[in-house]
């Protein structure tokens, strides 16, 4: 029996053997199969949380001492921008931290290069605008800070420079000061030619400022011309109670020749000669026409009223002289 079972074994594994055999060579790829077909799109997902809201802001352009202004209303002031943090209706000028946030700090020392400016806009100290930039105002509204210099392009539309601005040219200047305030025409080395103020007009008629006409007026009407240098000076004043009065003084004597139209003295005219040795004195308001000697004594007097003539020296017979 036990041979039995033992051949039975011996023939089973030989016939495994035979039906697995031993394992061969590793065959070659195969061709890559067709692409399946794309799936179908999944469901949609569940909505994100809502995001929080903004904060409103509102451009109220340059900041004014005479308006109100809410949280967040944001202005111009000095270059800067600014947000207010406090509503308030009272003059709190920025940078006041109590009301207001900087919220974008202005520049200095600009060199303007050219393009084309609208709107509102606020130039800062030191700004230069050079020649051949050709910078085109039209329709701005410029504000200018302290010592802009101004050295060319076109300006137009309404343009509001304060302080100090210079125009310069290759050989003449104009100077506006808005501080003082004059306008001023200068040559290069700063010399005034003209110069215009608010109750004055000055006119430098000499190369070196020595020669001048001065036209002024506050409650008094008066025309000056005169030579610093020689002291020779014409003066023709009227005041406000319509007075007149025209005065010349020479190189030697001041006071020359001075012609009077005053209510004070009954509204007639009076004629004043005056040199270094005599006097002539004619006054339509009195009549009387006086002679004065180099001391100021009166010598010599006719009163047209009366007819009377008054001397102090000699009656005497003039030789006839050829």
């Amino acid at each position: 029996m036990k041979k039995i079972i033992m051949i039975l074994t011996i023939a089973s594994l030989l016939l495994f053997l035979f039906l697995v055999g031993c394992e061969g060579e590793k065959g070659p790829v195969g061709i890559q199969g067709e692409h399946g077909q794309d799936g179908g799109q999944g469901q949609d997902g569940e909505p994100g949380i809502s995001g929080q809201g903004g904060i409103p802001r509102e451009w109220k352009g340059l900041w004014s001492a005479s308006s109100s202004y809410n949280i967040y209303d944001a202005i111009q002031h000095d270059g800067s921008t600014y947000i207010c943090i406090l509503a308030h209706s009272s003059t709190q000028e920025p940078p006041h931290t109590t009301y207001w946030d900087l919220m974008a700090q202005a520049g200095s020392g600009t060199d303007w290069q050219g393009g084309v400016v609208t709107n509102q806009t606020t130039f800062q100290a030191d700004t230069d605008f050079w020649t051949g930039t050709n910078v085109d105002f039209t329709g701005a509204n410029i504000t200018g800070l302290p010592n802009s210099s101004w050295d060319g392009g076109i300006v137009n539309g309404a343009t509001n420079f304060m302080d100090e601005v210079i125009f310069e040219g290759s050989t003449h200047n104009l100077r506006w000061n808005g501080g003082n305030p004059f306008l001023r025409f200068e040559d290069s080395n700063g010399i005034e030619g003209l110069q215009l103020n608010s109750h004055q007009i000055c006119i430098d008629a000499g190369a070196d400022n020595d020669k001048l006409i001065d036209i002024s007026g506050s409650g008094i009407a008066k025309i000056d011309l005169y030579n610093v240098n020689d002291d020779a000076n014409l003066a023709l004043v009227v005041n406000g109670a319509g007075d007149c009065r025209l005065r010349m003084d020479s190189p030697s004597y001041n006071g020359a020749v001075y012609l009077t139209a005053e209510e004070d003295d009954g509204g007639g005219g009076r004629l004043q000669l005056n040199g270094p040795n005599q006097s002539f004195d004619f006054d339509s308001n009195t009549g009387r026409l006086t002679l004065r000697n180099s001391s100021g004594n009166i010598t010599f007097e006719i009163d047209a009223e009366t007819g009377n003539i008054y001397y102090s020296g000699e009656m005497k017979k003039m030789v006839s002289q050829k």
